[in-house]
């Protein structure tokens, strides 16, 4: 999150021809040059009046502030829930050293999973794991929380899911710290699950360190669980992340190592890898390659009547409409977006509207490819909604995005519909 936040402010200021010493000096900003870098490059987050004044410096027409909200606002929501874990970690240990005991009757399993015994030869601190079906319940409790966790981020967004996702992950990795045999490889199969949705949900908010973290968490699970299904879909995000980084060969070796034991994959999961290889020709020019891997992602894709909450497998996002956005999404990356702008309104057709987040993130790129082709005022009137998705989504990821495309297109056009569109950026700080 940090990350992307510098790097927008590090695009405005090049944008006004201004160095990094004249962001201080002509734009009268109170810090220091190697503050100024430290800020762009993610290693530092300074406060809002930094901010405040950076936005006025570079006539940023207050994106600079959303943005930085934005970001704020997902730290704090992270440390609230780390604060919660933590002070849950602390009650369970306190209460399994005073000896108490949790009801047996309805239990609640985000607190209930370990029993107290007198015995000190369980384990180090006299605590011994629940075992039977108290564990084999609420290893179910959190394999169903999962699917819901799954569905709630596809319907709302990443905002709405990840502090449930932090939650379940300290229950986790508590429960690994001494569950042992057939258990210990159902919890580590499930926390490398959780893990993975942990990783994409922090990519959602632009937090690219947290997502990189959780998904080596994840490989680390998946390996030691013997998962290779999980083993594979782990390479596909990371090579979703190295898109990310515009790490062309990177993003085709990663998405070609989770089709290495393509046979234990679904169909879906599939169709996602090779249209992640597609980005990665798509980076290194490769037309044809490109287009040959999205076609046959084709082959295997998701029914659009799936429920998206990972009931039927890995990939089950990937179905044709959301191929075809990746199909637009590799054209503007090829410098084509006269051919990305009919298939995007083909796809926007297709995308159920219950899907708020996905619909943003074709909208956010459809506006783009306007941009590019000269029609400002469709661009304008796309991203303008944009904004409305991103804050309800929690997606810092998308409203960058739809600030860059705001800035390309109040320079180039001013019309009414650009007026909207530089009120819906004003608008989303004080919604």
């Amino acid at each position: 999150m940090k990350t992307d936040l510098g790097l927008m402010l590090a695009g405005l200021r090049e944008a006004k021809g201004w160095t990094q010493q004249q962001l201080i000096t002509e734009g009268q900003v109170r810090t220091s040059r190697s503050s100024v870098a430290n800020t762009e490059t993610g290693r530092q987050f300074p406060d809002e009046r930094f901010w405040t004044e950076c936005d006025r410096a570079l006539d940023a027409e207050e994106t600079l502030l959303v943005a930085y909200r934005q970001v704020f606002d997902a730290l704090q929501e992270q440390k609230r829930a780390e604060a919660v874990a933590a002070r849950q970690r602390l009650e369970d240990q306190r209460k399994l050293w005073s000896g108490s005991t949790q009801p047996a009757a309805e239990p609640d399993w985000d607190r209930s999973l370990f029993a107290t015994t007198t015995s000190t030869a369980a384990s180090p601190i006299g605590m011994r794991v629940a075992q039977g079906s108290q564990l084999d319940a609420a290893i179910e409790h959190l394999k169903e929380t999962w699917h819901t966790l799954v569905r709630t981020d596809n319907l709302f967004g990443p905002r709405h899911a990840l502090a449930s996702v932090q939650q379940q992950l300290a229950i986790l990795e508590s429960l690994l710290g001494y569950v042992r045999g057939e258990q210990r490889y159902e919890a580590l199969t499930l926390a490398s699950k959780y893990a993975e949705s942990a990783a994409w949900l922090y990519e959602d908010t632009a937090d690219m360190g947290s997502a990189e973290n959780w998904t080596r968490q994840a490989l680390e699970w998946a390996t030691e669980a013997g998962d290779q299904t999980m083993v594979s879909w782990t390479m596909f995000r990371r090579s979703q992340q190295a898109t990310t980084r515009q790490n062309a060969v990177q993003t085709i070796s990663l998405a070609q190592a989770a089709q290495r034991n393509e046979s234990l994959l679904m169909g879906p999961a599939r169709a996602a890898a090779r249209q992640q290889e597609a980005h990665g020709f798509a980076l290194e020019g490769d037309e044809r390659e490109c287009q040959k891997r999205l076609d046959e992602a084709h082959e295997f894709a998701a029914s659009p009547d799936t429920s998206r909450d990972g009931r039927t497998g890995h990939g089950d996002f990937c179905t044709l409409s959301y191929i075809e956005v990746q199909r637009a999404n590799c054209w503007l990356t090829l410098g084509r977006p006269d051919l990305a702008v009919p298939v995007l309104e083909r796809a926007m057709t297709q995308i159920p509207k219950v899907y708020h987040r996905d619909r943003g993130q074709a909208q956010v790129r459809l506006s783009k490819a306007y941009a590019e082709v000269g029609h400002y005022d469709a661009a304008a009137a796309q991203v303008a909604s944009v904004f409305h998705i991103a804050r309800d989504s929690g997606s810092t990821r998308m409203l960058v995005e739809a600030v860059s495309v705001a800035r390309v297109i109040a320079a180039e056009c001013d019309s009414p519909v650009v007026s909207d569109l530089l009120a819906a950026v004003r608008g989303a700080k004080e919604a």
